[in-house]
């Protein structure tokens, strides 16, 4: 994820549940694993096989710990210094 940079929001959503932030936007991912990280030739890693979609603003204005995820993935696909909350931030991608 961190790639990605993709943040697990606090609470009860679960381990398998990102937030990211591109194309601006702010997009779910779920069930990740290591079937569904390929690298590609060029040594980039691309997601086959997972659940994605867009954040509507519904949920993030009515849900706290979503809409701090989204702040904080916002934050890191711009380049900010941001303390991540995932344990996994900073494990390559390829140990997992």
């Amino acid at each position: 994820m961190k790639a990605m940079n993709g943040v697990a929001p606090k609470g009860s959503y679960g381990n398998e549940l990102w937030v990211f932030y591109a194309e601006h936007r702010v997009w779910l991912l779920s069930d990740l694993h290591k079937g569904n990280i390929r690298r590609l030739p060029d040594g980039s890693a691309t997601i086959i096989d997972a659940l994605i979609g867009e954040l509507p603003d519904y949920y993030l204005k009515h849900h706290p710990k979503l809409h701090e995820a989204a702040v904080k993935a916002k934050a890191l696909a711009l380049g900010e210094d941001v303390t991540p909350d995932d344990p996994f931030y900073n494990v390559d991608d390829d140990d997992l």
